[in-house]
Parts: C-alpha cells; structure tokens; sequence
C-alpha cells in the first residue's frame, strides 16, 4: 500500500463524489427533456435545441464519470496492480451500463436497428462491473492496513454554531422547503393535469374523470405532501429545541448543515413527487384525449433543479476539503506536518 494512506483516502473520496453525482445529473437531464417533448415537437427548432441540450448534458456527465472512475483507479493501484485492473474492469462495465441506457432511453439508436447491441452491451457490462467490484472489495478487505496519520480539530472556525443562528437556519430551511411543496402539489393537481389536456379547463377536466379515480389518484398526492411536511418539521423542531451553548445540537446543526439536510430533502422531494402523480396521470390518460401521458415543462424544471440540489449535496458530503480543513476531512496542520 502507499505510503500516503491520506493522499489514497482523497483521491477515493473524489472518485465517489464524480462517478454519484453523474446519477442525478443525467436523471435530471432526461426528466427536463422528457418535460421538454412538446417543444421538441412544435418545429425543427425546438427539437434542434432540445438535442443540442441533451447531447451537452450527457457528454458533460460522462467526462465527469470518467473523471470519477480515474481517481479510483489512482487510489486502487496503491493496493497493487491487480486493484488498479480490477477497478477499471468495473468502470468499462459501468460505463458500458451507461451507454446502454441513455442509448435506450434517447429512442435514437433503438430506431437504428442497433437495440439488441445495446441490450447485449448492458449485460455484459452488468457483469464485467460485478466481476471488478468484486475483485477490488477482496484485495481492499485482505490488505494490512498501516498506521494513518492523527487527526486533530481544526481551529480555522468555530466548531459550535449558536442557538440563535441554528434557529435562524432552521427557519430559512423550513420555508423554502414549504416552497418546494406548494410548488410540486400545484404541479401534481393543476399544471400537470391541464399538460396532458390541452385546451381543457381545470373544471371540466376533473368533471370527465370518475370521482374513484380521483379520489384514488390525490391520495398517493396527499401522502407524499405528508411525509415531505413531516421531515420539513422534524428539520425545523431540531434547529428551534433549546440547547446549550456547547451543546450536541449547536454542534450537530450548524447553519451549513441545515442548508445541505434543506437541499437533500428537498431534492428527495423532488423526485417522488413525480411517482405520486402516476396515478392520477394514468386515470386522465385512459378516460380523456388525447388519451396519452405527458409532463408539464414545469415539472421537468422542477425535477432537474431537485437533481441539482442532490449533485451539490453528494459533492459537499463527499469532496474533501483542503489540507489543513479539518471539518471537511482534511488534515490539521500540526498533523499534515508529522506525516
């Protein structure tokens, strides 16, 4: 193993944070576009641009995913070289499952002929990623592991956060989650409805449906405001409970750490709020025309920047910070020194 365990341990945590925040990245990207079709289909204009933002997009995340898997073979060769061919083994077959599903899903290469390349390409890169990942869990858990450098806290900044600012955050944290599920339960009963119906009112649109498939339809919508509300409180119950100055709250919560549990509840918000519409759009698909599912631009939006908010939450969690940043995982000067 190196002799640098520290220098490995960074290169690794840099390597997830890439190759995780690819994920959202592209599910968001194809939700903005899937929201995005009537534009595409409204002249060659609108589907030239909606190709060109999907064709960044995609190109984008797959420069950061390669980015990601190089960092982790850089921190698999320090277990040796069969470490380093293992791990990219499982990054050509996660690529390779990469490949195939954007290919699937764009409806391009499909329509070319080539579906049965892409499906025999998905699982053999299934496979080839099993197979590396495997690999490199046996060789990390048989490794000796050597000594690494003493961690000591980082005085740069305060350690504790003050209850009033805790307050403060929570509140700031709370509202703008208010926000985000006002935004997606008018999406869920008014703008999505009206996109599958266009040119029908609010009124006569839910008059056609059966008042069953209604009622079935909103209380898959009711139970995701619900459960959204409910972690929207918890977040703001846990900032305003009283503590001391020292406390493990003061401690636990500062305002950054509020921010980024805001944005990953939002984002997780985000994206259910999608699934909890299902039903009521496949009752307005079946009963009225033109009998087809659909998505409202807005929700593409508002799905993409939920994803956004997921991305910076994975890199913030998982991205180092500089040396000598002892509350993001570097290492405190005094320590960096005697390494």
């Amino acid at each position: 193993m190196t002799r640098d365990p520290e220098r490995v341990r960074r290169r690794a945590r840099w390597g997830f944070a890439l190759v995780l925040a690819t994920v959202p990245a592209v599910y968001g990207t194809g939700m903005l576009l899937v929201a995005a079709r009537p534009i595409a289909q409204a002249g060659e204009a609108g589907a030239n641009a909606i190709r060109v933002i999907g064709g960044l997009g995609v190109a984008f995340a797959g420069v950061v995913l390669v980015a990601g898997f190089v960092q982790l073979v850089r921190a698999a060769a320090a277990f040796g070289r069969p470490a380093a061919i293992a791990t990219t083994g499982a990054a050509v077959g996660a690529l390779a499952m990469a490949v195939a599903m954007v290919g699937s899903m764009s409806g391009i290469v499909p329509s070319s002929g080539l579906g049965g390349v892409l499906g025999i390409a998905g699982a053999a890169g299934v496979v080839v990623f099993l197979a590396g990942a495997t690999v490199v869990l046996v060789i990390w858990s048989a490794a000796p592991r050597e000594a690494t450098p003493s961690r000591e806290p980082w005085t740069g900044s305060p350690r504790f956060a003050t209850s009033r600012a805790r307050g403060f955050a929570g509140v700031a944290a709370f509202a703008g989650l208010l926000v985000v599920i006002c935004l997606g339960l008018a999406e869920a009963l008014v703008w999505g409805p009206l996109a599958q119906v266009p040119g029908t009112s609010l009124e006569e649109l839910y008059a056609g449906l059966s008042r069953g498939g209604v009622r079935y339809g909103v209380s898959f919508i009711v139970v995701w405001v619900v459960c959204w509300l409910l972690a929207a409180v918890v977040l703001l119950t846990l900032c305003l409970w009283p503590s001391s100055a020292r406390g493990s709250l003061n401690r636990l919560l500062t305002p950054r750490r509020v921010l980024l549990a805001a944005l990953a509840i939002g984002s997780l918000a985000t994206f259910w709020q999608g699934w909890s519409t299902f039903s009521l759009g496949m009752s307005i698909a079946d009963t009225l025309p033109p009998y087809s599912g659909g998505r409202s631009v807005f929700w593409g939006m508002y799905t993409a920047l939920g994803q956004a908010a997921f991305v910076v939450v994975i890199l913030r969690v998982f991205i180092p910070g500089p040396a000598g940043d002892g509350s993001r995982g570097g290492m405190a000067p005094a320590a960096a020194a005697s390494a």
